[in-house]
């Protein structure tokens, strides 16, 4: 079984469709968000979060609608049985204890523990547009528990800016996993990667500040580095 992402219908419904090997979709009954209709799903990752062998999804929450007090802005993870049925974790999320704009979601073990831990962005303060906001490191313990490290593993994704984008490469190419953060007003940034421990590295794609709303990392020229590709609003 594969899994493809959440969609969503006028009705704000959301859907997750299940695949086969012959590369056709059907939508699950088993799985809707008609109980958080009331949240705005703005990110979205698939990752096997409790280490049995199949993907969970875990949903990012935003809206300038929510005041930064309304537990609408939780983010989500919701767990595969094995056979496309999820329900919500019984374990609480980090982010569901100071309420954000969650504006992406970004997959990798950066620890090399050999579970999927995440990155967390957010893209605004509700009511204070323009305000630098932060990035999240969070560490899964294997079993789908998740724990912010942000502070003791990368302090420079405090205010860091409006997050719309972020990414998990070996960038320096030693192996681990680094990240790039990109956002609003803000520079293309590189955290490389040292035992764990992310330090924001000083290069000349900082000063290119824009609108940054994407980023894709690829080896484009296939010389064995991989390459930015970066898209402006």
């Amino acid at each position: 079984m594969s899994l493809l992402g959440g969609v969503k219908d006028l009705d704000q419904r959301y859907e997750v469709l299940l695949g086969n090997q012959q590369g056709q979709y059907k939508h699950s009954k088993e799985f809707n968000f008609s109980e958080d209709l009331a949240a705005e799903v703005t990110a979205l990752a698939l990752l096997d979060a409790d280490g049995d062998g199949d993907l969970d999804i875990y949903l990012g929450n935003g809206g300038i609608e929510f005041s930064k007090f309304s537990s609408e802005l939780a983010d989500q993870l919701y767990l595969n049985n094995g056979d496309g049925i999820f329900s919500p974790s019984p374990n609480v999320l980090p982010t569901a204890s100071s309420y954000f704009n969650t504006s992406v979601v970004s997959t990798g073990d950066f620890d090399q523990d050999g579970d999927t831990d995440l990155f967390v962005g957010e893209r605004s303060i509700t009511a204070a547009y323009g305000v630098p906001v932060n990035g999240h490191l969070l560490r899964n313990d294997g079993t789908g528990i998740f724990a912010d490290q942000t502070a003791i593993l990368a302090p420079g994704l405090n205010e860091i800016g409006m997050i719309t984008d972020a990414n998990f490469n070996d960038i320096d190419t030693d192996g681990d996993l680094d990240l790039v953060v990109i956002g609003e007003f803000m520079g293309i940034e590189i955290f490389l990667n040292d035992q764990g421990s992310f330090t924001k590295k000083a290069s000349e794609l900082q000063q290119e500040k824009g609108w940054w709303s994407a980023l894709k990392i690829a080896d484009v020229n296939q010389d064995g580095f991989p390459d930015l590709i970066v898209f402006l609003i």
